[in-house]
């Protein structure tokens, strides 16, 4: 009698436990695949048909690592200077006891805005800045040496 009362408690509340580390295991993809195409937008920048194979990444990283969410969603949109990449989906909920409080489905949607940068600037002016610091180092230890001549004579 008791293990009845306890296994009617105990059994949603498992239910609920698997779902919710669904729910944000699949978050977790969706948030990952948009940062993700979002940052190689600044990589593949010169290519022919980018928001083709933008979407086709986004698709290739949400399909096969999603686990419980279906009709998912993808979308990208692409400026000159900006990309914004928004995956989403549903989760649904199993049962009787989740539409009894009005939610049948979980949404889930997740989004990530870029700037986008030209990658080739960047680093040349890294190199640079790095080439400016070479030259001043190697300016200080032969002036360095300089003076410990001049005060050995």
């Amino acid at each position: 009698m008791e293990a009845t009362l306890i296994m009617t408690i105990l059994l949603p509340i498992l239910t609920a436990l698997i779902y919710t580390g669904y729910y944000y295991h699949d978050r977790g993809v969706l948030q990952a695949a948009a940062c993700e195409v979002a940052a190689c937008a600044d990589n593949l920048q010169d290519t022919k048909d980018l928001q083709n194979k933008l979407n086709q990444l986004a698709v290739s990283l949400t399909d096969s690592r999603s686990i419980a969410v279906s009709s998912l969603r993808r979308t990208v949109s692409l400026s000159d200077s900006r990309v914004e990449v928004t995956c989403s989906g549903t989760l649904s909920l199993p049962g009787l006891i989740a539409p009894l409080f009005g939610k049948s489905t979980l949404s889930i949607r997740e989004t990530c805005r870029r700037d986008l940068t030209q990658p080739t600037d960047i680093i040349r002016k890294a190199r640079g800045v790095e080439y400016v610091m070479d030259t001043l180092k190697k300016r200080k230890s032969t002036s360095g040496d300089q003076l410990v001549t001049q005060r050995g004579s």
